[in-house]
């Protein structure tokens, strides 16, 4: 039940909410697809850049992935959730460059650890495998 006085903010907030599931129901052809491919769904987390209401992207990216692993290792999460691997060794990333490439594998992306998240610079380094690039 929703309280009897609402501020405008909540009012407006609630009435977004309520335009934006009117306006953006799924299709039929969605809800089918989705029903069909439902096994093929995942969702991969690779970084966190809000967290709980905090902005976290002035946090450095070892503090970001820390906050990144935690609801995995805390609820035993499985999939569709997926949480991309991350290493600070050469010779894993050099194993996942020559045996993941099988299973779809592009590449992999390079990070600084003391490093913000700076949104619309590319801070990252990639390297694609030889065999996936074009």
């Amino acid at each position: 039940m929703l309280p009897l006085r609402l501020k405008s903010a909540e009012r407006n907030q609630l009435r977004t909410r309520s335009r934006y599931r009117r306006e953006h129901r799924p299709t039929r052809e969605f809800l089918l697809l989705r029903k069909r491919d439902s096994a093929n769904l995942r969702a991969s987390a690779f970084d966190v850049l809000r967290l709980e209401g905090v902005d976290t992207m002035r946090w450095p990216y070892e503090r970001r992935r820390t906050a990144l692993e935690d609801p995995f290792a805390r609820y035993g999460l499985t999939a569709p959730w997926a949480l991309c691997p991350s290493t600070t060794e050469q010779a894993t990333v050099d194993e996942w460059l020559t045996s993941w490439t099988a299973v779809g594998v592009e590449g992999v992306v390079f990070k600084r650890l003391q490093e913000p998240y700076a949104p619309g610079v590319r801070a990252w380094r990639k390297h694609k495998n030889a065999m996936n690039c074009s």
